[in-house]
């Protein structure tokens, strides 16, 4: 299993305010967590929404005000954030079975070779 980037959407977002973001690095992430066969799809879900969460509080401050205003760069991350966890939970179950079985099939593979089956 290869690591893709953010499958059928865009790698990151624009802030209303211009600044830019990027997920890329928590969607490679989650690629190798669904490739791993010790994991749930669970596990994978929620730690990639954590992670993203997490690169919109580094990018833009963990405070949802700033001043007594909106911190709205960050709500508008986070807000990409959780439709990208929600995505991910809703329609991730064929591309989770299919890492899971490219998993065990090359380990089955490695061996395979090794043996010299």
């Amino acid at each position: 299993m290869s690591p893709n980037g953010c499958t059928g959407v865009p790698n990151g977002g624009t802030t209303p305010s211009g600044r830019s973001y990027s997920f890329l690095g928590a969607c490679n992430s989650h690629d190798l967590c669904y490739g791993f066969s010790g994991s749930s799809q669970t596990h994978c879900d929620q730690t990639f929404l954590s992670n993203l969460y997490q690169i919109c509080d580094d990018e833009f401050g963990s405070a949802a005000t700033v001043l007594g205003l909106p911190n709205v760069a960050r709500a508008s991350c986070r807000i990409h954030a959780g439709a990208m966890g929600i995505g991910v939970t809703i329609v991730g179950a064929p591309w989770f079975n299919q890492a899971l079985n490219d998993s065990v099939c090359n380990q089955f593979n490695d061996a395979h070779d090794q043996n010299n089956c």
